[in-house]
């Protein structure tokens, strides 16, 4: 799960409100872009990465994600009804271990998208 939450670092858009994908701005944008103009690779940049094994469930994942509703309030959970509609829709079918993966990789997302939507609130 770490390699999970490190990506999700460097691929969160650091403004959650922007939702074009295409101007959405990230951390790993951001370092990548200083390592072009100083030449130096920032050492966020390296961490924990998905196994081999997993990369097929990490691709799973953004799919699901992709399809997922909101509730006016944020983002909804992807719920087991989302993952057996699309497994039947795409063919795909993930054992209990992978279902489980993704329930988890999606808690770590929408614990790290609640954090970053949550409105920062300044105490006088």
């Amino acid at each position: 799960m770490a390699a999970v939450l490190h990506l999700l670092e460097l691929d969160f858009p650091l403004n959650p409100e922007e939702m074009d994908e295409d101007r959405r701005t990230t951390l790993r944008t951001q370092l990548e872009q200083v390592g072009k103009t100083t030449g130096k690779r920032d050492p966020r940049l390296d961490g924990p990465e998905i196994p081999p094994a997993g990369e097929h469930i990490w691709a799973w994942f953004w799919a699901l994600d992709s399809a997922r509703s909101s509730s006016g309030f944020g983002i909804s959970p992807i719920g087991y009804g989302d993952i057996d509609a699309w497994a039947r829709r795409t063919g795909v079918d993930p054992t209990p271990w992978e279902v489980s993966v993704l329930r988890d990789m999606d808690m770590a997302y929408c614990r790290e998208m609640r954090k970053r939507s949550t409105p920062k609130v300044k105490v006088k």
